[in-house]
């Protein structure tokens, strides 16, 4: 099979799940090779998993993938954490109290990836992966080979939402010519608050210049609606109504404060379903009239 019969370089806007789909057709179509399909959250990961019953699909965040592939290197783990921590620029902090004192390991420590991290205990947690691993890909070229060669096709969900230190590591892992699937939406970023940038997903054309583009633009989730008023928001008419059963009329309310909001929310839902106790009735939050709505109707976002 010649290089461009494999190469699979796209970027899409999707909803949510679309990587699950396409990373279980290359799956199905190329059952000898070992697919990484990269999420976001252990949530996300879980329900692809769910949907794609294949030997061959290996579903996780960033965080496990990259810690799964270099935990086994423990010699060039411990040097390159030792090397970071001892960096005056590093972006590992020194644990020692004296940061002029050299950090070192006992010998009988192993690096761990851990939900905290302990630096003199040799445990790492998210953020020192995402560093360690990079500098180790640089270090060392041939590990990067080697992860690259035992993952032939790489998919990445919500690309919108990649910050710098997982772009940078992607672009290790995957070259120009790479078999990369970028699956996301950059109207759909909500993580700049955690160094997320949209601005890398709209350069992966750049980054790949023979992307394949592939927009999914019909929606069958919300109402015609919901996916109007959403266009107008965001400024684009991309995004085209199918589920055209559902007459749903939007409510726009401005609250003063933020308890004002609240209150707004709680009285309308209990009025929907007919109020939950005599104080919604005193109140005159509802009229205690049965109502065909209840609870599980509802959702707050």
């Amino acid at each position: 099979m010649s290089l461009a019969d494999r190469r699979l370089c796209h970027t899409l806007t999707a909803e949510h799940g679309t990587d699950g789909r396409f990373g279980w057709q290359s799956a199905e179509k190329y059952p000898k090779v070992r697919i990484a399909c990269i999420t976001y959250t252990n949530a996300a990961a879980l329900e692809i998993r769910d949907r794609c019953h294949i030997g061959n699909l290996y579903v996780s965040t960033i965080h496990d993938f990259l810690w799964d592939n270099i935990r086994q290197f423990q010699v060039e783990l411990r040097k390159i954490l030792c090397e970071i921590v001892n960096d005056p620029n590093g972006k590992i902090q020194n644990p020692l109290s004296d940061d002029e004192e050299e950090f070192q390991l006992l010998d009988d420590i192993q690096i761990t990836y851990k939900e905290y991290t302990r630096i003199l205990k040799g445990e790492i947690s998210h953020d020192e992966v995402l560093i360690i691993a990079k500098k180790m890909f640089e270090t060392y070229p041939k590990l990067c080979k080697i992860v690259c060669s035992k993952y032939p096709f790489i998919f990445v969900d919500e690309y919108q939402d990649i910050d710098e230190k997982q772009y940078k590591l992607i672009k290790l892992l995957a070259d120009k010519d790479a078999n990369l699937c970028a699956i996301g939406d950059p109207n759909q970023a909500i993580y700049g608050f955690r160094g997320g940038d949209s601005k890398f997903f709209n350069n992966f054309s750049q980054d790949y210049p023979n992307v394949n583009i592939i927009n999914l633009k019909n929606n069958y989730r919300c109402a015609k609606s919901i996916v109007e008023a959403s266009n107008q928001l965001i400024k684009s008419d991309n995004i085209i109504a199918r589920n055209l059963s559902s007459k749903e009329r939007i409510t726009i309310h401005t609250a003063p404060t933020d308890k004002a909001e609240a209150e707004f929310v709680v009285s309308t839902i209990e009025n929907l379903i007919g109020g939950n106790s005599f104080f919604s009735m005193d109140s005159q939050r509802a009229d205690g009239q049965m109502a065909d709505f209840s609870f599980g109707d509802f959702a707050i976002l």
